[in-house]
């Protein structure tokens, strides 16, 4: 049994699909497929039950789950312990940052980077699920959170102001609000959207951030948006300010990568373009959590 036996049922178990535990792999469905159907008939036992719910693992998928992550865990601490004494200003670093801010306002620092360190390689991961620095998804995190994870180190680069927007050419009325623009994740209006807007609608549902203030500024409706963003997009208006969605911006990274030259690259440029771009004034709000 080798270690691909172990993570292709490791991978295919957290995913619940041959074809998402495959992505996560990066091999094919059939590929996949094929390692846990030669694993099965090495071991003479069934691994997994194909029900219309799913797939349901099987003691025998269970007990090498056990191992799997006890032995992925193993790995990740070799891995991050021989990058950590890693100096060269060179290979790659994944990035993780939120897409709103990745689409809006990084760019331009990503290019500046590369041109400073050419051997730098970066992968830019952006959206909002939470990767794991632990397992190695991400080696640096711009992460909009007030509870970054415990085995996290990094800095509350600052706090974000939140407002709620509307398309500036269509008027927002108490009486008559804006249907609210939501993302798809099958939450209801607001509660407080709700409460300032009694006849509130519901207007379309989007999968990101980026989306939500598209919709808004092609008028389907409003929302709110972190004001470093949203305040210099043109075709958008303010319409309130709304102080208790404040939320921090934290930028991370594993303990035992803090110290890894490339690593410390991106986590530096980060730490200067960040405040640039969000003002002096969210800035100030910085702070250290065991970095």
């Amino acid at each position: 049994m080798s270690w691909d036996d172990l993570k292709t049922v490791l991978a295919v178990l957290r995913a619940g699909s041959f074809l998402n535990g495959a992505r996560a792999l990066g091999v094919s469905h059939s590929t996949a497929s094929r390692r846990i159907t030669a694993l099965e008939a090495m071991l003479g036992v069934k691994l997994l039950e194909r029900t219309p719910e799913g797939l349901v693992p099987t003691a025998a998928a269970e007990q090498i789950r056990d191992v799997a992550e006890r032995t992925e865990a193993d790995v990740l601490d070799l891995q991050r312990a021989i990058a950590g004494g890693d100096t060269r200003l060179s290979g790659t670093v994944r990035v993780a940052v939120p897409y709103l801010f990745a689409v809006y306002m990084l760019m331009p620092m990503f290019q500046e980077f590369r041109q400073r360190y050419p051997d730098i390689q970066l992968e830019i991961i952006a959206g909002y699920a939470h990767t794991d620095l632990t397992r190695r998804e991400a080696d640096v995190a711009v992460r909009v959170t007030d509870s970054p994870p415990e085995s996290a180190v990094g800095r509350r680069i600052a706090t974000l102001d939140v407002a709620l927007y509307g398309p500036a050419s269509a008027p927002h009325r108490p009486k008559h609000p804006l249907p609210y623009v939501a993302l798809d994740d099958g939450s209801p209006i607001p509660r407080w959207y709700v409460e300032r807007y009694p006849n509130a609608t519901l207007g379309p549902r989007v999968n990101d951030y980026p989306l939500a203030l598209e919709a808004v500024r092609a008028g389907l409706g409003a929302t709110a948006l972190p004001t470093c963003v949203a305040d210099q997009q043109s075709g958008l208006r303010r319409i309130i300010h709304l102080p208790d969605l404040r939320v921090g911006l934290w930028l991370l990274t594993h303990a035992d990568l803090r110290k890894t030259a490339r690593v410390r690259a991106v986590l530096d440029a980060l730490a200067q373009a960040l405040p640039a771009r969000l003002g002096k004034r969210t800035a100030r709000s910085s702070r250290s959590r065991r970095a």
